[in-house]
């Protein structure tokens, strides 16, 4: 498939030098070009340690299938069937190739809400991680934990005070407005009390470069927010990961 996307003038403008079989960026935990190694049975992770089915510990680096899955990637790389620019571009490099409607294959947390026209995204459809001769793809079981979100420094002149601004943060409101945008540009509550976030001009929910802290669980969050569409579409993709069998026991 890849074959053809690089032969065959995929796009139609005539000029099957400028398709890009398989692109993005290098990325990070969820969607990097590591989770390729998923066809190779490599439940990859970002931390190189994961428990296996039974509970015991082992490292995804020490599998059976990831010098395989890596002398695979290295021949798709020279055989110019992965964009070279892969592994060293940013997301908007990686983006804007996309958006372009050159880029056959990508690998992504989901395809909306990723400043992507309709008219490009909709040509894609989510697969399921097919399985290497001689292995059973994996994928990782990724689960969201809290992070590290903010500390006061030893020379704070005010710890209580300093302490009393960050405890105002996690306020309901201020958790939302901060991570969506202000209350009636971005969110409102609908008749039911429930937050609902406003659609962009692509019928999606973008975050307008927010960053702020949250913690809430997910059972709290989604009975106070009804869900985005955005995340509608990561939700199927990962049922249809659990009904094919694919995603690893434990996280």
């Amino acid at each position: 498939m890849l074959v053809a996307f690089r032969d065959q003038d995929a796009n139609g403008d005539g000029d099957p030098s400028n398709e890009i079989p398989m692109g993005d960026t290098l990325r990070n935990l969820v969607d990097g070009i590591a989770h390729l190694f998923n066809f190779w049975g490599v439940a990859y992770n970002d931390i190189d340690v994961a428990l296996d089915d039974e509970g015991k510990v082992y490292s995804p680096l020490a599998a059976d299938g990831l010098r395989e899955a890596l002398e695979t990637v290295s021949r798709w790389y020279n055989e110019k069937l992965i964009d070279i620019e892969a592994v060293s571009q940013n997301t908007n490099a990686a983006e804007a190739k996309i958006n372009a409607g050159n880029v056959g294959v990508t690998w992504r947390w989901r395809m909306t809400a990723m400043g992507t026209d309709e008219a490009v995204y909709s040509q894609y459809q989510c697969i399921i991680p097919p399985s290497a001769e001689g292995y059973q793809a994996r994928l990782q079981h990724y689960l969201e934990i809290p992070s590290f979100g903010a500390a006061i420094t030893a020379g704070c002149k005010d710890v209580e005070a300093a302490a009393k601004w960050l405890d105002t943060q996690f306020a309901w409101e201020n958790m939302i407005t901060g991570y969506n945008g202000a209350k009636e540009e971005f969110w409102f509550y609908n008749d039911d009390n429930m937050v609902e976030l406003k659609p962009m001009s692509d019928g999606t929910r973008t975050v307008p470069g927010q960053s702020s802290m949250m913690f809430c669980s997910g059972d709290e969050y989604f009975s106070k927010v009804v869900m985005a569409s955005h995340r509608i579409e990561k939700t199927e993709y990962c049922k249809a990961y659990e009904e094919a069998g694919v995603i690893e026991k434990n996280s």
